[in-house]
Formats: C-alpha cells, sequence, structure tokens
C-alpha cells in the first residue's frame, strides 16, 4: 500500500488536483485522504472502519517500523514546511475562527503565559 501511495500521490493527475483544490479554497490534504482511501479499497479494504484502519497504517508505518520510513511519504517527503516563530517572539494576532463560524483573535484567549500548540493530521 505504501508504494501503491506513492506512486499515486506523485503522480502528474494527483499534484494537480492538490493544486486545484488549493485554488478553489480548498485542502492539498483533501486530496491525499481520498487516494489513501483509494489505496486502501484498491487493497481490499471494504467497510469503513476497515478502510480508516488501513490508511492511519499507512500514515503511521514508519513510526512502527523504522525500516519502512524510506518507502513511507510521511516520513520521506513531507510537504509541510516549519513556521518562523521561535520561543520568546511577540504571539501573532491571528483571526481564530470557531466551530460555529464565530471568529475572534487569538489574543482574546491569551493571558500573562501563553503556549500555543499546533499540529497536522498528517
Amino acid at each position: 500500500m505504501l508504494r501503491r501511495q506513492e506512486e499515486l500521490r506523485f503522480a502528474p493527475e494527483t499534484l494537480e488536483r492538490m493544486r486545484s483544490c488549493t485554488a478553489s479554497s480548498g485542502e492539498w490534504l483533501d486530496v491525499v485522504r481520498d487516494l489513501q482511501r483509494e489505496v486502501a479499497i484498491e487493497s481490499g479494504f471494504r467497510s469503513a472502519a476497515g478502510i480508516e484502519t488501513a490508511v492511519r497504517r499507512m500514515q503511521v508505518a514508519h513510526t512502527v517500523k523504522p525500516e519502512l520510513a524510506k518507502l513511507s511519504v510521511y516520513a520521506r517527503a513531507n510537504l509541510a514546511e516549519d513556521g518562523t516563530l521561535k520561543p520568546g517572539d511577540p504571539l501573532p494576532d491571528v483571526p481564530l475562527v470557531g466551530l460555529d463560524g464565530q471568529i475572534s483573535m487569538l489574543k482574546e484567549w491569551c493571558g500573562d503565559l501563553t503556549v500555543v500548540c499546533a499540529g497536522s493530521w498528517t
């Protein structure tokens, strides 16, 4: 599954789908999630639980079996970038969108000592 995922993920058609999705205010990771589900189904998984388990195993394969790190696209070709914030930098006052769609500013939620943690699903 890891080999097939890599083959599809870096195919010109998939990269174009990612660009198109991002250009229309979507997330390129949505394309990746769809692709991973396709690979799971192609590999014989049929139930929703089975498909999600297969996807999760593709995502963490390199942590469970370090020898797969050279094969796992998550370990080898992460498209994420490190941000520029460093410990001690002033807190940027960025907008936050709640699940209800209401917008507030980050500084509204912060006190004198604030730790901001961020991450990705991938």
